[in-house]
């Protein structure tokens, strides 16, 4: 009997631990997922993915789920590298370290947060921000300092006449 019931507790636990590692990975992989840019493949982006940290802004990195897309935290920064750039714009416009990054407003997902894309990089780097984020300036630091070796072709500090 006490063989049965410890093979008994063994099975729940196991089938238990089965669960919550399918309830992730349907996390990871569902409709949230972030989804990778078109241009992903690149050669600049994976260049990028060696030089993009561990840690970002306490954060730790998670990986990256698919080509040109890495997380830390709990999907806190989300960066996807291969996406579309950008045209001329009259949409704000931060140049951090010398990369310059156009602020789009956040897409509703009822999250809030930041939606920064590079401007004038081919390819382009985007980076989403939570709110729940409390170190926006250190990220934008850290990940500006990793994108300047994708070559600038235009800034757009130059065409907003500033």
């Amino acid at each position: 009997m006490r063989n049965r019931s410890r093979s008994s507790w063994l099975l729940l636990i196991a089938a238990l631990a089965l669960t919550a590692l399918g309830v992730t990975f349907a996390a990871l992989t569902g409709e949230d997922a972030p989804k990778p840019g078109p241009h992903a493949k690149d050669p600049a982006c994976a260049a990028l993915a060696e030089r993009l940290p561990g840690k970002l802004a306490g954060l730790s990195r998670q990986g990256a789920l698919s080509p040109g897309v890495t997380v830390w935290g709990n999907n806190e920064v989300i960066a996807r590298c291969g996406v579309t750039p950008p045209e001329k714009t009259t949409d704000a416009c931060a140049s951090i370290n010398n990369t310059d990054w156009v602020i789009r407003e956040m897409p509703d997902h009822g999250r809030g947060g930041r939606l920064l894309v590079t401007y004038g990089r081919r390819p382009a780097v985007e980076l989403t921000i939570s709110e729940r984020s409390k170190s926006v300036d250190a990220v934008l630091v850290a990940l500006s300092d990793a994108v300047k070796p994708i070559a600038t072709q235009s800034k757009c500090l130059d065409q907003q006449g500033r």
